[in-house]
């Protein structure tokens, strides 16, 4: 049974979009908390098609999993080929299920410590309350000029 929350991305196809997208191993995702306050901050970029669903594994008290929890939409910022130009994927946020976070969370810290794979002591089922996984399923999609995501830039804490 496929899960209505993971069907393909109700959008056409833009040109350029999918190749930069898998050359992007970072993207700025923007989440909204119940004020309406933006929260910009960078994610590794695992996913390959910026057309299904896209994941982020994460620990579940963060202000980004809060946010979605009041608010699902979700936008997701990445260059373009062009200078100064970005795109936008806006999508609908929800939390993995258990099952799905177990399995891709492994996958996830082996990809990070591929060193540890030989001694890797975490039995694959075991219960991590604290691991999550956030998944945005995109519906829309637009190309911006520099100077419009500058501005969702500017709300990035500095480090």
């Amino acid at each position: 049974m496929v899960n209505i929350k993971d069907a393909e991305a109700p959008f056409e196809e833009i040109v350029g979009l999918a190749e930069a997208f898998r050359k992007s191993k970072i993207l700025f995702m923007v989440t909204f908390a119940k004020g309406g306050e933006e929260h910009c901050r960078a994610m590794t970029n695992l996913n390959e098609n910026p057309y299904e669903v896209i994941w982020f594994p994460t620990a579940t008290k963060t202000r980004k999993v809060e946010d979605i929890s009041w608010n699902k939409r979700v936008l997701l910022l990445f260059q373009a080929e062009e200078p100064e130009m970005y795109y936008e994927l806006e999508g609908e946020g929800y939390l993995a299920g258990k099952e799905e976070v177990t399995e891709k969370w492994v996958w996830w810290w082996l990809y990070w410590h591929p060193h540890q794979a030989e001694r890797y002591w975490e039995p694959r089922g075991s219960d991590h309350p604290e691991r999550t996984i956030i998944k945005v399923r995109p519906i829309s999609a637009r190309l911006l000029h520099g100077s419009m995501a500058e501005d969702m830039k500017k709300s990035m804490p500095k480090y």
